[in-house]
């Protein structure tokens, strides 16, 4: 799956349900960093095979701590995010 089209299906499944959109968006008005960027980094952990402790080695700017982006992750797979993603 490209990395396009596996965003897109993330935050198109947390549109469409309105507890998803409730539970992903509502909480936090002032996110430091987009659903999309974090999907982003997801992509590139869960497409590379590495750990998410080993995301901030990379020489990217601006990257979020590797505990934000597993919380993130573990957040779409308490609510079948990434399983109505793939499957």
């Amino acid at each position: 799956m490209k990395k396009k089209t596996f965003v897109k299906n993330i935050i198109k499944i947390i549109h469409n349900d309105p507890k998803l959109c409730e539970k992903f968006y509502n909480k936090t008005k002032n996110r430091k960093y987009k659903i999309k960027e974090l999907c982003n980094y997801i992509y590139l952990i869960l497409k590379t095979g590495m750990s998410f402790r080993d995301i901030n080695e990379l020489n990217i700017k601006n990257i979020p701590h590797w505990n934000t982006i597993y919380k993130f992750f573990e957040k779409l797979i308490k609510y079948n995010v990434i399983y109505t993603t793939f499957f």
